[in-house]
């Protein structure tokens, strides 16, 4: 079979509803339908417990990717604080065509 199957949260993150996928880079084009805007949640430093900024892209301290039903108010600095996180505690399955992946590995 040429699937994957990858897990997500629900959640809501700063009033905003989204899929959440613990320390994982998922793709911008393997958005679910319904959250087109994706973002990468930053953890603290010294506690990696929890995510403290949405960003466009994270490097160092990576938390997970989010996708959001709207889009985030980004400061001059280009991030926003994450100042509420609720997470729905059920996993989601998340089947992924891995043909899909090596297609946008390659280019």
């Amino acid at each position: 079979m040429d699937t994957e199957t990858w897990f997500m949260f629900k959640v809501r993150v700063n009033g905003i509803q989204g899929i959440f996928y613990y320390g994982e880079r998922i793709p911008s084009y393997l958005a679910p339908a319904g959250y087109s805007h994706m973002y990468h949640l930053r953890h603290n430093e010294d506690d990696g417990m929890e995510p403290i900024s949405i960003e466009p892209f994270v490097l160092v301290n990576f938390f997970g990717t989010v996708f959001l039903r709207k889009p985030v108010e980004l400061g001059t600095e280009n991030y926003a604080e994450v100042k509420k996180i609720n997470y729905d505690r059920q996993l989601i399955p998340y089947k992924l065509r891995k043909s899909m992946m090596n297609k946008e590995r390659k280019r």
